[in-house]
């Protein structure tokens, strides 16, 4: 028996996979919460599962947005806005504002059409990285990645210090979300180095493999995280939540 669940934990595992980097958050979490208690993702143990399994079975879009602290107040700011799936969530569930950044014109379309009646959110056409400049991106879809081989376009890139440094002045800025392909290194990096990183209340985070050494990469960006921020969960290579330290 126990080989018959593993052999399907496995089948089940490819298509979550597939479907997982194939489609919405949104669509994800509709289907894994079709499927019944007594199914192998919620017979198995955690420790059986993949990174994106766990993530499933913990409540998907709900365990990343259900339990953040944001009042219609604040300010979320979404890197990678691709369709605006997560800026929808927040506004949905919060009320808050949303600075959405994506600089690939094509899904800029899409956002502006998206939101254009919300006035709480806006969208910031560019990149974001360690410094102002340009940004050659090979498009693909919500895999649009710097670490992808491909015909390219070039993007304006604003250094992500000024953008967080811009939005802190005014609001308090509930959650920095990261979700931008291998670009995250860069960003966090710059983020503990200004100490901007501290304006954020949470940090949600999506780190890619994108090379050899990503592992050591992601690794000592977790150190350093240490430092200000309390780690919430941790669901390696899918999503990891960490929330600022309070201090006395």
């Amino acid at each position: 028996m126990l080989k018959v669940y593993h052999y399907l934990a496995n089948k089940f595992e490819e298509m979550m996979r597939s479907v997982y980097m194939n489609a919405s958050q949104s669509r994800v979490n509709r289907i894994i919460n079709r499927l019944p208690s007594g199914s192998v993702l919620a017979a198995l143990l955690p420790s059986q599962l993949s990174s994106i399994e766990n993530f499933l079975r913990d409540g998907g879009n709900d365990r990343l947005f259900g339990k953040l602290e944001i009042t219609p107040s604040d300010l979320t700011v979404v890197l990678g806005g691709y369709l605006g799936d997560s800026a929808h969530e927040y506004r949905s569930r919060f009320d808050c504002s949303v600075l959405v950044v994506e600089p690939v014109p094509e899904y800029l379309n899409s956002l502006t059409k998206r939101f254009s009646n919300n006035p709480k959110v806006k969208i910031l056409d560019a990149a974001v990285g360690e410094n102002d400049g340009f940004l050659s991106l090979t498009l693909k879809c919500d895999g649009t990645s710097a670490f992808l081989d491909g015909p390219r376009i070039n993007v304006r890139q604003i250094d992500i210090a000024k953008v967080i440094a811009e939005c802190s002045r005014d609001q308090k800025i509930a959650v920095l979300e990261l979700n931008i392909e291998g670009s995250e290194y860069g960003v966090l990096r710059r983020l503990l180095k200004t100490e901007y990183i501290s304006r954020c209340t949470t940090v949600l985070i999506q780190f890619h493999e994108i090379n050899f050494e990503s592992e050591i990469g992601r690794a000592e960006i977790r150190s350093a995280l240490n430092r200000t921020h309390n780690e919430v969960f941790n669901y390696p290579w899918v999503w990891e939540r960490w929330d600022l330290i309070k201090r006395n």
